[in-house]
This record gives structure tokens, C-alpha cells and sequence, in this order.
């Protein structure tokens, strides 16, 4: 989780990674989407200095105009829906359930912290598959 690591690991990790995917693709990289959607201010900040014009957050939302270009806001979409419903995700209709998961989900990270957040996800994923067994 690059929001574990010190702003040096942070720096090479997006540094290296863009000079990787860019000599991969042998285009210019300058969209990043933080891993798991991790998002910081220091993120932001060394995703700026190494080159990137947008990072995406995994928070739950829509962008307007004012939006920091640097932390987008997404909406995911996770089965298939029809014209109809796509178009009303993307007039923000009906986000409020996931915005207050999202919510619940960084209140949680911030009282476990990453690691016993990743514990506790974990054992609540094993938990519900043992329920659908």
C-alpha cells in the first residue's frame, strides 16, 4: 500500500513504475490510479512532481469542474446494467448507498489502520464464504 510506504519509497515506486509502463507502451503514461485507491496528499504530491496529470481515488463521486485533477472520485461498475441505468450512474442518481460504504469502509481503515484493516477484511471475506458454502 503505497499510504504505508516513506515519500523516498513512494517517489521510486511511481517513478519507476511510469518509466516501466511508459517503455512498455512505449507511449507517455499521465493517468495513475492509486492501488486499492489509497489516496494521500503525499501521493498527489510526488504523482505531480514524476509526471502523472490525474490520479484516481477510490472514493465514491462524481467530478465537476472544480475537481483536483489529482483526485478523482469514481464510480465503480461492478455488473452489467442497461443503457438506462449506466446513464443514471453517471448523472450521480442514486450514489448515496455507495458514498456511505465508502464512507464506513475509511472509517474502519482509520481505526484498524492499513494492515488491521487488511485483517479484518480478510477474516469477514473468509466469514461470508463460509455462509455461501
Amino acid at each position: 500500500m503505497l499510504t504505508t510506504l516513506s515519500a523516498a519509497e513512494v517517489s521510486k515506486e511511481l517513478a519507476e513504475s511510469k518509466a516501466c509502463l511508459e517503455d512498455v507502451a512505449g507511449v507517455s503514461v499521465r493517468n495513475f490510479s492509486c492501488p486499492h485507491g489509497r489516496w494521500s496528499t503525499l501521493i498527489e504530491t510526488i504523482a505531480r512532481e514524476v509526471g502523472y496529470e490525474t490520479v484516481a481515488t477510490s472514493q465514491v463521486g462524481l467530478n465537476t469542474r472544480r475537481a483536483s485533477p489529482m483526485a478523482l472520485r469514481r464510480v465503480a461498475v461492478q455488473r452489467p446494467h442497461d443503457a438506462t441505468a449506466l446513464t443514471r450512474i453517471a448523472r450521480g442518481e442514486n450514489l448515496w448507498k455507495p458514498i456511505v460504504r465508502n464512507g464506513a469502509l475509511d472509517g474502519l481503515k482509520g481505526i484498524f489502520g492499513e494492515a488491521g484493516y487488511a485483517a479484518f477484511r480478510s477474516t469477514v471475506m473468509r466469514a461470508k464464504n463460509a455462509i455461501r458454502r
